[in-house]
């Protein structure tokens, strides 16, 4: 007994050790990895700071931290920052590192991330980075087949970041943030249903100088059945907030190949007074919009049915509803009926 509980002592430090020490064993192989794939792929020019790799708070799995991480664009996007990341967490399966041929990534955490996607008047987007093989005619696509990081997704967390969309040929632009993103999912799996949360506080969508939306309030949360070999979503328990309006939609959407997008939608709102619908105002919702008196009863359908391609679009039926409606603020006149 003396001897095994000796060799089981032994062997308890060796794990230790091994467990302390793995994070600097590999740590250097990791990062230049990371750079050597980052420089066979991209167009840009890309930075990064303080980066750790730990094992105690995953085990068994491989925790990688980097902080600071920069995308500069080049050429026609010199000085638009396509992508800056205050922090980015990846959990790896330990054993894919260790036998080397490959990292597979299991979680993403992303905290204080600023996107601004741009389009010229040319119509080429900043986010066309991705190197093409000039040997290669057919192939309009890069190969990352060779890449030696592979999906193999649970979770994905996304917190206090902002998007800015910028479209100078299509004359719009959408600001989001901050916001927070959460989406699971056992995205090894051909199909899985995907769990996703949003929320923001500030959701602006500008076109041809029209504010459409101006820092309204958004959430939505969805359960979506997802056919990753098909690159279908079929939309099951969800609900989607646009300041006071409520609203849901089922169906599903598919992208069989990158030139089609077909889809099946129905939306409809949950609620059905005049004030859910006068939030989307922004105005009206500025100014003390709890306090505005309203009557009358409303209701928004919209059907978007068909195919999506660069000479197509889907058909679109949108009806609103609005009867006996009026609304008054506190010491104005009546508006409506």
């Amino acid at each position: 007994m003396k001897k095994f509980l000796k060799i089981a002592a032994i062997v308890l430090v060796l794990l230790i050790g091994f467990v302390l020490a793995v994070p600097f064993l590999f740590k250097d192989k990791i990062i230049a990895t990371v750079k050597e794939t980052v420089n066979e792929q991209l167009n840009a020019k890309v930075d990064f700071g303080e980066f750790d790799i730990s094992i105690i708070s995953t085990f068994p799995n491989l925790k990688f931290s980097i902080e600071n991480v920069q995308v500069d664009g080049v050429a026609e996007f010199d000085g638009v920052r396509l992508a800056e990341v205050g922090r980015l967490d990846l959990v790896l399966d330990l054993m894919s590192v260790i036998s080397g041929d490959e990292y597979k990534i299991k979680k993403i955490y992303v905290n204080q991330s600023k996107i601004h996607a741009k389009i010229l008047e040319n119509g080429k987007a900043n986010w066309d980075i991705a190197k093409v093989d000039s040997t290669t005619v057919e192939e309009e696509t890069p190969d990352t087949s060779s890449s030696p990081f592979k999906m193999a997704l649970k979770e994905l967390k996304i917190a206090d970041s902002y998007i800015v969309y910028e479209d100078l040929e299509g004359k719009m632009k959408a600001a989001i943030g901050p916001y927070e993103f959460e989406l699971s999912g056992d995205f090894t799996e051909n199909t899985t249903d995907m769990k996703m949360n949003f929320v923001t506080d500030t959701l602006t969508y500008v076109m041809d100088g029209i504010p459409f939306l101006n820092k309204v309030r958004s959430e939505f949360s969805a359960i979506i059945l997802t056919d990753l070999k098909n690159s279908k979503y079929t939309f099951k328990d969800n609900v989607l907030k646009i300041n006071a309006l409520e609203s849901k939609f089922d169906g599903w959407l598919a992208m069989p190949n990158d030139s089609i997008m077909e889809m099946d939608i129905n939306f409809s709102t949950t609620k059905t007074t005049f004030k859910e619908i006068l939030s989307l105002v922004p105005a009206i919702y500025a100014r003390e919009f709890a306090s505005v008196k309203t009557a009358g009863n409303a209701e928004l359908k919209a059907v978007i049915k068909g195919q999506y391609t660069e000479t197509r679009l889907p058909f679109f039926d949108i009806q609103l509803l609005v009867s006996n409606a009026m609304f008054k603020y506190p010491d104005s006149a009546q508006i409506g009926r």
